[in-house]
Parts: C-alpha cells; structure tokens; sequence
C-alpha cells in the first residue's frame, strides 16, 4: 500500500523590472524567439535543438529535442505583441508556473515588468530553482547583450 504523503501548497511569486535601451519590438522579439541567446537553462541539456514558441494564444512553448521529443513549458494564454504575452503550464505534478511578460514603451527605453507565479505542493528545494530561474534579473546581462547588441549592430549597418 503507497504511504500517504503530506504535499504542502504553496506558491512562489517573482517579479522583475528591467530597462532596455531599444524599442519594445526589439525587446519582444528577443524573449519569444531569440531564448537560447540569453536563458542558460534547459531540460535537454545537450539534445535541445531549440526553443519553440508558437505565435498565437494557444501556441505551445516548449524545447525541442528533435525526433517529435522535448519538454513542453506550457501554453500560450495572452498574446499581443509587442506588448505583452502570457503563458501557462506546468512545472510537475500539480505544480502550474503562470508567466506573465509586460513591456512598457518609455522615451526610447522599453520597460519590461516580468512576473512568474508557482502554486503547487512545492519543496524548499524546489522553490529556490523556482526563484533562481524564474529570477529574469539574473540573466539581464545576457538578455542585454542580445537585445542591445542587436540594435547597435542596426545602428552601425
């Protein structure tokens, strides 16, 4: 007989607001289809041939491994570029990740108010990969290089 676990529910929630030197659809692409550039992570590791995000509500985001295999983050639930998407999906069992990615236009900056919310039976353990990763802080410097980058190399060309 399997023994009875006690899952505590809970949630994490992160919030983060960068500021880009570019317009919002420089900003926007770089978060839905420039991934790979910028976020370090992936489940396949090594195999991750890319990271696919349909374009429309709907659309699945996931990583994909080739041969029909990958992982799937989730789904699109709010798509309207350049100024924001959503998605939602699922991080394991009964565990559900919300994401949500606003840009706001501001002079020639675009800000970029990015909040993430877990709720689910989640572990200390997991709640700080949950922090770590979803922290969109930590990969600005990245995230920078390829949004920035690219306009200066626009500017120069």
């Amino acid at each position: 007989m399997p023994a009875p676990t006690d899952d505590t529910i809970r949630s994490v929630r992160i919030e983060t607001e960068l500021r880009f030197r570019c317009p919002p659809e420089r900003l926007f692409s770089a978060l839905t289809g420039d991934t790979l550039a910028w976020f370090p992570h992936t489940y396949g590791e090594e195999r991750t041939r890319g990271i696919v995000l349909e374009l429309r509500v709907g659309g699945l985001h996931y990583e994909d491994w080739g041969d029909g295999n990958g992982h799937l983050y989730g789904q699109v639930t709010v798509w309207d570029p350049p100024r924001r998407f959503m998605t939602r999906g699922r991080l394991h069992a009964g565990t559900i990740l919300d994401s949500s990615y606003v840009l706001e236009p501001d002079g020639d900056e675009t800000v970029l108010k990015a909040t993430k919310v877990a709720v689910g039976p989640i572990s200390e353990e997991e709640a700080r990969g949950i922090q770590f990763y979803g922290d969109l802080a930590r990969f600005e410097e990245a995230l920078r290089a390829v949004v920035e980058g690219a306009v200066a190399e626009a500017r120069t060309a």
